[in-house]
């Protein structure tokens, strides 16, 4: 027989189980593996019985959903056709990955491509911040929005919506977003930019500082010109400015290892989350065959083009053949 004193306990329990409720979030990838890191979250938080809607747009090139989703799914229609979001996120690719490119030269490429970003940006704001969908998502009751700065104007939408607001972040060119915005300390004596390819490190004599600064000022050029674009829409919904809204995210989770940054100090609300996006590898199956296929798949055909020329380079460069080995390289693309 159950003691008297148990029955207390019980019913004190149930009644606090409300507490273990799931939350309800709202999430705005951006395209290509930043949707494939966010996916891994979406996942894990959907396993942990929290109610997770993503939100997108009808011309995304990457984002697409299933009914095996486990989670809920809202597409708003903008004013741009998936094609044209596609060939930029191509000529931007290509033109990151050109390793004789000059970090200043990237820069004016990247330059001669804001008229596409603006056409681009002003769609997906526009759909974003549409009155119907906002009084949708203002009736769905969500608890906080997990954002991708690279999909413009989420943060907007939570400030519109006046939720708490989550960064999920790698890192800007130049740390723009995070100085301007976040408030984060980057000397840049120190820091080298983030569109200097890996040639500037810590330690720098007074021509690559010089380098660097430059840099930091165009950079921070294109970002306050972005910032323009999109000042209208701010003043027209929330009579602020985009570096004040986004400048309210209560974390920033930066996607990667504290141990691969240069030192510098970090705010409270930084987070390094190097592992939170990744899942543990599969072994692969035994081959019993002579014939060996390796196949890349990816939704843009650039990476997988620049991965096979790195692998065939690797191949033909590096290494001692094995004398039983015959080997043929194709590239097939479709």
């Amino acid at each position: 027989m159950v003691p008297s004193c148990v029955l207390p306990l019980v019913a004190l329990l149930l009644c606090g189980s409300e507490l273990s409720l799931g939350g309800n979030i709202l999430v705005i990838p951006a395209e290509y593996s930043h949707w494939i890191n966010m996916r891994t979250v979406v996942d894990e938080l959907v396993s942990r019985n929290h109610s997770v809607t993503v939100l997108t747009h009808s011309a995304s090139p990457s984002i697409k959903f299933s009914q095996k989703d486990t989670f809920k799914s809202i597409v708003f229609k903008v004013d741009i056709d998936e094609e044209e979001i596609r060939a930029l996120w191509h000529d931007i690719l290509t033109t990151w990955m050109n390793e004789d490119i000059s970090g200043i030269r990237l820069v004016l490429m990247l330059w001669q491509m804001t008229s596409r970003f603006e056409r681009y940006f002003n769609a997906v704001c526009d759909g974003m911040l549409n009155e119907e969908l906002v009084a949708s998502l203002r009736g769905s009751n969500f608890d906080a929005v997990l954002f991708d700065p690279v999909m413009v104007c989420g943060d907007l939408l939570a400030d519109v919506l006046g939720l708490p607001l989550i960064v999920s972040f790698r890192v800007g060119f130049a740390y723009t977003m995070e100085r301007l915005c976040g408030q984060f300390p980057v000397p840049p004596s120190y820091v080298p930019a983030g569109a200097s390819q890996g040639h500037l490190t810590d330690k720098m004599n007074f021509m690559e500082r010089v380098e660097n600064m430059l840099l930091y000022i165009a950079q921070t050029a294109i970002f306050k010109v972005q910032i323009f674009w999109t000042s209208e829409k701010n003043s027209k919904v929330t009579g602020t400015f985009r570096l004040c809204t986004i400048g309210k995210a209560d974390i920033w989770l930066i996607r990667t290892y504290w141990d691969f940054e240069y030192p510098r100090p970090l705010l409270p609300n930084f987070k390094f989350v190097g592992g939170l996006h990744c899942k543990p590898a599969k072994p692969l199956p035994k081959v019993r065959t002579s014939v060996h296929l390796i196949c890349l798949c990816t939704t843009n055909p650039t990476i997988t083009k620049y991965l096979l020329e790195q692998i065939f380079k690797i191949w033909n460069l590096q290494g001692k053949k094995p004398k039983n080995i015959q080997y043929k390289i194709q590239l097939w693309t479709k």
